[in-house]
Protein backbone atom coordinates (compact mmCIF):
# COMPACT_ATOMS: atom_id res chain seq x y z
CA UNK A 1 0.00 0.00 0.00
CA UNK A 2 2.79 2.32 0.62
CA UNK A 3 3.59 4.39 -2.37
CA UNK A 4 5.80 7.84 -3.22
CA UNK A 5 6.02 10.28 -6.01
CA UNK A 6 8.79 9.51 -8.45
CA UNK A 7 11.64 8.47 -5.92
CA UNK A 8 11.55 12.06 -3.93
CA UNK A 9 13.55 12.22 -0.89
CA UNK A 10 11.94 13.22 2.53
CA UNK A 11 13.88 14.81 4.82
CA UNK A 12 14.78 12.72 7.95
CA UNK A 13 11.19 13.65 10.08
CA UNK A 14 11.39 14.35 13.89
CA UNK A 15 8.79 12.77 15.52
CA UNK A 16 5.38 14.03 16.59
CA UNK A 17 2.32 12.43 18.27
CA UNK A 18 0.19 11.89 16.15
CA UNK A 19 -2.36 13.53 14.30
CA UNK A 20 -3.59 16.27 17.00
CA UNK A 21 -0.21 17.11 17.27
CA UNK A 22 0.12 17.79 13.66
CA UNK A 23 -2.52 20.13 13.66
CA UNK A 24 -1.87 22.30 16.23
CA UNK A 25 1.76 22.62 14.84
CA UNK A 26 0.42 23.26 11.69
CA UNK A 27 -0.72 26.58 11.07
CA UNK A 28 1.75 28.40 9.60
CA UNK A 29 5.02 25.86 10.76
CA UNK A 30 6.77 23.82 8.47
CA UNK A 31 7.70 21.43 10.96
CA UNK A 32 8.27 17.99 9.81
CA UNK A 33 5.03 16.11 11.74
CA UNK A 34 4.30 12.71 11.50
CA UNK A 35 0.35 12.50 11.87
CA UNK A 36 -0.69 8.70 12.51
CA UNK A 37 -3.17 6.64 13.85
CA UNK A 38 -3.96 3.23 15.21
CA UNK A 39 -7.22 1.39 15.45
CA UNK A 40 -7.69 -1.59 16.04
CA UNK A 41 -10.37 -4.12 14.22
CA UNK A 42 -11.69 -7.40 14.44
CA UNK A 43 -9.26 -9.66 12.74
CA UNK A 44 -11.87 -11.12 10.20
CA UNK A 45 -12.39 -7.33 8.70
CA UNK A 46 -8.71 -6.76 8.25
CA UNK A 47 -8.51 -7.70 4.28
CA UNK A 48 -11.66 -5.58 3.17
CA UNK A 49 -10.29 -2.19 5.79
CA UNK A 50 -6.70 -2.99 3.44
CA UNK A 51 -8.58 -3.21 0.35
CA UNK A 52 -10.61 -0.13 1.31
CA UNK A 53 -7.32 1.93 2.01
CA UNK A 54 -5.27 0.75 -1.09
CA UNK A 55 -8.42 2.26 -3.29
CA UNK A 56 -8.53 5.02 -1.68
CA UNK A 57 -4.87 5.65 -2.52
CA UNK A 58 -5.15 4.40 -5.78
CA UNK A 59 -8.44 6.89 -6.64
CA UNK A 60 -7.37 9.96 -5.16
CA UNK A 61 -3.65 10.44 -6.59
CA UNK A 62 -2.86 13.35 -4.59
CA UNK A 63 -3.35 10.88 -1.49
CA UNK A 64 0.13 9.65 -0.86
CA UNK A 65 1.06 7.50 1.82
CA UNK A 66 5.18 7.91 2.46
CA UNK A 67 5.25 4.64 4.91
CA UNK A 68 3.97 1.49 4.71
CA UNK A 69 0.54 0.10 6.70
CA UNK A 70 1.88 -1.49 9.89
CA UNK A 71 -0.50 -4.68 10.22
CA UNK A 72 0.00 -7.10 13.47
CA UNK A 73 -2.81 -9.35 15.66
CA UNK A 74 -3.91 -10.19 19.04
CA UNK A 75 -5.78 -12.61 20.62
CA UNK A 76 -8.72 -11.04 22.45
CA UNK A 77 -8.71 -10.05 26.44
CA UNK A 78 -11.51 -9.11 28.85
CA UNK A 79 -10.34 -5.31 29.89
CA UNK A 80 -13.16 -3.12 29.74
CA UNK A 81 -11.22 -0.45 27.49
CA UNK A 82 -8.62 -2.30 25.65
CA UNK A 83 -9.55 -2.05 22.10
CA UNK A 84 -9.21 -6.16 22.38
CA UNK A 85 -12.19 -6.36 24.80
CA UNK A 86 -13.60 -9.78 24.01
CA UNK A 87 -12.37 -9.79 20.32
CA UNK A 88 -9.01 -10.85 18.43
CA UNK A 89 -7.89 -8.27 17.02
CA UNK A 90 -5.94 -6.97 14.46
CA UNK A 91 -4.06 -3.48 14.80
CA UNK A 92 -3.86 -1.42 11.76
CA UNK A 93 -1.56 1.59 12.22
CA UNK A 94 -1.07 4.30 9.63
CA UNK A 95 1.79 6.66 9.79
CA UNK A 96 2.29 9.88 7.04
CA UNK A 97 5.81 12.23 6.82
CA UNK A 98 5.15 15.77 5.88
CA UNK A 99 8.50 17.06 4.20
CA UNK A 100 10.10 20.17 5.12
CA UNK A 101 8.62 23.16 3.13
CA UNK A 102 6.00 20.81 1.71
CA UNK A 103 2.40 20.86 1.55
CA UNK A 104 0.59 17.39 1.16
CA UNK A 105 -2.71 16.30 1.60
CA UNK A 106 -2.08 13.75 4.99
CA UNK A 107 -5.41 14.77 6.88
CA UNK A 108 -6.83 13.35 3.67
CA UNK A 109 -5.11 10.25 4.23
CA UNK A 110 -5.77 10.15 7.96
CA UNK A 111 -9.19 11.22 7.50
CA UNK A 112 -10.19 8.31 4.90
CA UNK A 113 -8.44 5.63 7.19
CA UNK A 114 -10.60 6.60 10.30
CA UNK A 115 -13.46 6.63 8.09
CA UNK A 116 -12.68 2.84 6.88
CA UNK A 117 -11.54 1.96 10.08
CA UNK A 118 -14.81 3.14 12.22
CA UNK A 119 -16.87 1.58 9.75
CA UNK A 120 -15.34 -1.73 9.63
CA UNK A 121 -15.70 -1.32 13.75
CA UNK A 122 -12.27 0.06 14.41
CA UNK A 123 -11.55 0.86 18.04
CA UNK A 124 -8.97 3.89 18.19
CA UNK A 125 -5.62 3.25 20.43
CA UNK A 126 -5.87 5.32 23.81
CA UNK A 127 -3.00 7.10 23.21
CA UNK A 128 -3.48 7.99 19.65
CA UNK A 129 -5.21 10.69 18.42
CA UNK A 130 -8.57 10.32 17.03
CA UNK A 131 -11.81 12.23 16.85
CA UNK A 132 -14.52 9.85 18.56
CA UNK A 133 -17.05 11.04 20.92
CA UNK A 134 -18.34 9.07 24.16
CA UNK A 135 -21.17 7.90 21.86
CA UNK A 136 -18.89 6.61 19.65
CA UNK A 137 -16.79 4.49 22.91
CA UNK A 138 -20.43 3.45 23.73
CA UNK A 139 -21.24 1.85 20.35
CA UNK A 140 -17.43 0.44 20.03
CA UNK A 141 -16.77 -0.59 23.72
CA UNK A 142 -19.29 -3.05 24.67
CA UNK A 143 -17.77 -2.57 28.45
CA UNK A 144 -17.78 1.11 28.12
CA UNK A 145 -20.67 2.03 30.43
CA UNK A 146 -19.63 -0.61 33.14
CA UNK A 147 -15.91 0.99 33.21
CA UNK A 148 -17.21 4.58 33.40
CA UNK A 149 -19.46 3.69 35.97
CA UNK A 150 -16.37 2.54 38.36
CA UNK A 151 -14.44 5.73 37.08
CA UNK A 152 -16.68 7.92 38.31
CA UNK A 153 -17.09 6.05 41.50
CA UNK A 154 -13.11 6.22 42.18
CA UNK A 155 -13.06 9.97 41.16
CA UNK A 156 -16.48 11.51 42.26
CA UNK A 157 -14.86 14.70 41.59
CA UNK A 158 -13.54 14.20 38.28
CA UNK A 159 -9.46 15.04 39.88
CA UNK A 160 -7.87 12.49 37.47
CA UNK A 161 -9.61 13.63 34.55
CA UNK A 162 -7.85 16.65 31.63
CA UNK A 163 -9.26 18.18 29.11
CA UNK A 164 -9.32 14.73 26.23
CA UNK A 165 -10.70 12.92 29.23
CA UNK A 166 -13.75 14.95 29.52
CA UNK A 167 -14.30 14.54 25.71
CA UNK A 168 -14.30 10.51 26.50
CA UNK A 169 -16.35 10.59 29.42
CA UNK A 170 -19.36 12.97 29.21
Amino acid sequence: IARGRGGQALNSPRCGDGWLEAQQRDEGSSANVRPGGRLHLGSEKTKEALLELKAVLENNPKVVAHYPVEVRFARGDDVLLSPCFQRDSCYMNIIMYRPYGKDVPRLDYWLAYESIMKKAGGRPHWAKAHTCTRKDFEKMYPGFQKFCTIREELDPTGMFLNAYLEKVFY
